[in-house]
């Protein structure tokens, strides 16, 4: 018998996490939709990026949307050797020689899953300077009020060859870093938290995996948040050509003052009928109603097509004993 949690978490801290091939090998649906269920009842995940030196980018729980990500920086602010890098990871916050007891001796210690904690404490002194903060609100206060780093300095001589050339290309404009916006900062971010809700739209989404298969005539609904004190226009960004949403701009209105989040409704739906499944992505962009011109916040859903019913059936079955 399942014993109720008198004490759910506000905040919780993830400081591990697994790789594969794609998004469509199993448990990538189930912990997505769990990442989803957990936003929804208002907790916070923050995730450790890995310690690979590669790119985070395919790395679950850290690199899916509803998960604030965390990369690892030395005493000099730079990126760590082995931090994973990515358009992914949220900020970075210290992660190498960090001192620790082991048997009752001091040692130095290195990871993401000492950085992950580390902003985990700071989100959660953010929640407590302002309860109604969602993760969304959390991860923007956290970005803003990041110190910035060079290109230099996210993408160090110290990684290896090929990750150096990878994270450059992938990571930087000219000396512009377009990946993790900095290097956290405590003070700032608490302080930013205790003024309220950002004044500016800021998305999110219900669901960050979407299953279409001939049950659902290859189509879904799909609820569009914005937390942000502004109206916000949302599009969708062109990524794969069958994959859709009527309407394909809407615009969603801002959260009231006490929180509660403005709502759309979209309907995601696939052109064609594949022969075999496919993954996609569905990826939203957000401006300012007033400012159309400048989108400045996006949000992914993982959408699979999956054109066999019994296939799609019993994976949608699989998941909903793995949320039991």
């Amino acid at each position: 018998m399942r014993q109720k949690n008198w004490h759910p978490a506000n905040v919780i801290n993830a400081s591990f996490g697994f790789g594969g091939p794609n998004l469509s090998d199993p448990p990538y649906g189930p912990v997505l939709d769990v990442i989803g269920r957990v936003n929804r009842q208002g907790a916070i995940v923050v995730a450790s990026s890995g310690n690979e030196g590669s790119l985070a980018d395919r790395r679950l729980p850290g690199s899916a949307s509803g998960v604030i990500s965390v990369g690892a920086s030395n005493i000099k602010k730079q990126s760590a050797s082995f931090s994973n890098f990515g358009r992914t990871v949220d900020v970075l916050a210290p992660g190498e020689e960090i001192l620790g007891l082991h048997h009752g001796q001091l040692v130095s210690l290195n990871g993401t899953s000492f950085s992950s904690p580390l902003v985990t404490g700071i989100a959660s002194l953010m929640v407590g300077e302002h309860p109604m903060l969602s993760w969304k609100q959390v991860e923007y206060l956290l970005k803003e009020t990041a110190t910035p780093m060079t290109c230099d300095s996210y993408c160090p001589k110290t990684l290896a060859k090929k990750a150096l050339k990878l994270c450059r290309d992938y990571c930087c404009e000219a000396d512009r870093v377009i990946c993790a916006k900095g290097v956290v900062n405590a003070r700032k971010a608490v302080a930013l938290a205790a003024n309220g809700f950002p004044e500016l739209a800021l998305i999110d989404v219900d669901d960050y995996y979407l299953a279409l298969s001939d049950d659902n005539d290859l189509k879904a609904q799909l609820v569009i948040k914005n937390w942000g004190r502004k109206a916000a226009l949302v599009r969708k960004k062109e990524i794969d050509r069958h994959l859709h949403m009527k309407p394909d701009s809407l615009k969603i209105p801002p959260a009231s003052k006490n929180g509660v989040p403005g709502l759309g409704k979209v309907t995601v739906f696939y052109d064609e009928k594949p022969d075999t499944g496919v993954v996609s992505s569905l990826i939203l962009e957000a401006s300012n109603s007033d400012a159309p011109q400048v989108f400045h916040d996006r949000i992914e859903s993982i959408v699979e097509i999956v054109p066999d019913n019994h296939t799609a059936r019993d994976r949608k079955i699989l998941m909903e004993l793995e949320l039991q």
